[in-house]
């Protein structure tokens, strides 16, 4: 490896240390291992050493084979930091799942309701229809500022991408009453449900574990939605984006507008 031999791509021309016999560069490179550190981490002086072989691979390929020692180390160390990391995010998870249960108190009036920590995809937004729709009316949503429909599917748009928000649903068979106080926004709109399995999905990837929002079987429904803390969800410490969606039997098509001191409208 130190010669070049197993890199074509970058071997020079001639290889090097042609003066050097394997004994001696096996020597060197042992003295690359014995200045790592305990947990098999390079210090300076082994980089030194490293850098004045002049060797194309880097130090994981070569430790197997010459200080496994050294690579055991480097393993043990590796599992370790994946441990940490794991048991971080565990408690992250719990925190912000717990965080979720305290959004929002429960409904007795909803037929079907569950509160949940989802993570949104790339581009943020998730749909409410019968099923995967292609015409998802995200575009519009951006524009109207948080939700749009068109036919058969709502979508909704979030603060952030590629990370958790708490989302309540709920469904009810008639309308429920309008609660505007502890939300920056509120807006709804209609949507058909020809099948009357509408529910939460999210775009391009695995739907939420969460029920059916048609209570009342196919036909016409009003989607509510409820957001607070969108506007500084993407911000460094800032509070988890708090959703909460309702669904209830309604013929009305327009989109209503109740409450809005959001400033991205």
């Amino acid at each position: 490896m130190v010669r070049g031999h197993d890199y074509p791509a970058y071997s020079p021309a001639k290889p090097l240390h042609e003066d050097v016999d394997d004994g001696e560069l096996l020597w060197r490179g042992r003295r690359v291992c014995t200045r790592m550190d305990s947990q098999g981490r390079p210090t300076p002086a082994a980089l030194d050493e490293w850098r004045h072989l002049g060797g194309r691979a880097g130090f994981e390929t070569v430790l197997a084979y010459l200080c496994p020692d050294v690579a055991l180390r480097q393993a043990r160390a590796a599992a370790e930091t994946r441990r940490r990391l794991e048991r971080e995010y565990q408690k992250e998870q719990a925190r912000d799942e717990a965080t979720c249960r305290r959004s929002v108190r429960r409904d007795p009036r909803a037929v079907r309701q569950k509160t949940a920590l989802v993570t949104t995809g790339e581009g943020g937004g998730y749909y409410i229809a019968d099923g995967p729709s292609p015409s998802d009316p995200f575009g519009q949503a951006i524009k109207d500022g948080l939700v749009a429909s068109s036919g058969p599917a709502a979508a909704v748009m979030t603060g952030v991408e590629n990370d958790d928000i708490c989302v309540t649903v709920r469904a009810y068979r008639k309308a429920p009453p309008l609660v505007l106080k502890g939300w920056d926004r509120v807006q709804e709109v209609g949507i058909d449900s020809p099948r009357g399995t509408a529910k939460l999905y999210m775009p391009m990837d695995t739907p939420p574990n969460l029920p059916p929002l048609t209570a009342a079987g196919p036909g016409p429904y009003r989607v509510r939605v409820h957001v607070r803390n969108r506007d500084a969800a993407d911000l460094p410490n800032s509070p988890l984006e708090i959703h909460l969606v309702q669904v209830f039997p309604g013929t009305l098509k327009k989109p209503v507008l109740h409450k809005s001191t959001d400033p991205r409208r």
